[in-house]
């Protein structure tokens, strides 16, 4: 159920919990169970997208004692930043000013599972940023080249340990006499992450007429995990695989929601978005449209957070 409904049993006062209208139109993939629903990628009519992502190492930190703080569902965050922000910048401007206290949720579906999450942001001027909260305070990442994030360790060590491969790739300030020129081919985040900088940094197309969309498509692809996969050096324990994929395109305003169940992806075009609509892509009732503009597949639906 959403935060308000429940926010007694967590000690939050209804007058503490963090309210706001929409500025921004925005296209999302939500992830629910039909009582609760979470914001887990997008992009808004300014061109910012967020992707939201499992942090292993996010730390929210206890509900304030004081009747003064500010309460945010994590499963509301992003679609709280598309709602009012335009750019990385004002994004970051915003939680850097004013203090607001994530709370945890359970993951839609599985009330055993909190949602541990951090954000990774970008807009049309070509900024990136990563947010993650550690100790209940946020932490921030902004660069340009902070382009590839994965669900663990905590960015901090992603960027530490993205240095060596540099090294070895030749990238990096100390001079390599001898790059080598691989990358790791398994499943873990870690590799994944390895493998994502390697063809992201080490890409060197300038080609004008290149299709970037398709670009980022393909370097996508080399690093999900193939459907239904399952490692035998995981000890027994599930290996978690790629569900779906989320593409942003913030200059033309266009989002993709690419299926690794079936070929195909679905396209939505920002330009004909006029009021709250959907399209189920899984479970019972789930879109039988695999591709192309699927706009008009949408149905009128109720505002999802809404109180």
């Amino acid at each position: 159920m959403p935060l308000h409904q429940h926010a007694a049993a967590l000690g939050i006062k209804h007058e503490n919990i963090l309210s706001w209208s929409a500025k921004y139109a925005s296209i999302t993939t939500q992830v629910g169970d039909g009582a609760t629903f979470g914001t887990d990628d997008g992009i808004n009519e300014a061109g910012l997208v967020v992707n939201i992502l499992y942090d292993s190492d996010c730390d929210y930190g206890p509900v304030p004692s004081n009747s003064s703080f500010q309460a945010l569902s994590v499963l509301r965050w992003g679609q709280f930043i598309l709602d009012n922000f335009d750019t990385v910048e004002s994004t970051i401007e915003y939680f850097q000013q004013n203090k607001i206290n994530l709370i945890s949720e359970a993951v839609p579906g599985d009330e055993n599972s909190g949602a541990e999450l951090h954000v990774a942001l970008c807009d049309e001027s070509g900024n990136s940023a990563v947010i993650e909260v550690h100790d209940g305070e946020m932490v921030f990442y902004t660069n340009q080249e902070y382009t590839v994030v994965t669900n663990q360790p905590s960015y901090a060590a992603q960027l530490i340990m993205s240095q060596y491969w540099f090294y070895q790739w030749g990238l990096s300030e100390v001079t390599n006499h001898n790059p080598v020129y691989t990358a790791p081919g398994g499943d873990t985040p870690v590799q994944r992450f390895q493998r994502a900088c390697f063809y992201r940094y080490m890409h060197r197309s300038k080609k004008v007429n290149a299709d970037r969309l398709m670009q980022v498509r393909s370097m996508i692809n080399t690093c999900a995990v193939p459907l239904l996969f399952q490692a035998n050096n995981h000890g027994g324990e599930e290996s978690p695989y790629t569900l779906w994929v989320n593409l942003a395109d913030s200059t033309h305003r266009r989002y993709y929601f690419l299926f690794t169940d079936r070929i195909g992806s679905l396209e939505f075009e920002m330009s004909n978005i006029e009021e709250s609509k959907r399209i189920k892509v899984a479970g019972d009732q789930a879109t039988t449209i695999n591709h192309g503009i699927a706009n008009s597949a949408m149905e009128p639906c109720r505002v999802l957070f809404e109180d």
